[in-house]
């Protein structure tokens, strides 16, 4: 397997495909199609509006849900929104919300109160 390499935490996401472009690539995500993502990368991010507060919130709650796993699970957190490129096809990139001593990645996902079902 290939050593990852760290990004600088200022990234441009528009420049690479992550994992959550890849149901929108094959055209089989319910949220985006091919032309949404595409749009999305030939947009510059728009820091407003309800997608931005939702972001924000998430990122405020994190280090709380991380707090949680490592009090309910025992589980050493090593590193923290760490984003990596692979080295050989610099267009594939990951954004990891934390990493374990053992090597797990954590992917941490929140939801509003109000869309809480």
């Amino acid at each position: 397997m290939t050593e990852l390499v760290t990004l600088p935490q200022g990234h441009d996401r528009r420049k690479y495909i992550g994992g959550s472009d890849v149901a929108a690539i094959l055209g089989i995500s319910p949220w985006r199609s091919p032309v949404d993502l595409w749009i999305d990368k030939i947009t510059p991010p728009v820091e407003n509006g309800q997608n931005a507060a939702a972001k924000r919130r998430g990122t405020r709650l994190e280090p709380y849900i991380l707090d949680m796993i490592r009090e309910d699970y025992g589980v050493k957190i090593v590193n923290v929104n760490q984003r990596y490129i692979d080295p050989e096809l610099d267009f594939l990139a990951a954004e990891i919300d934390a990493e374990t001593e053992d090597g797990e990645n954590i992917e941490i996902k929140t939801v509003h109160p109000f869309k809480a079902k």
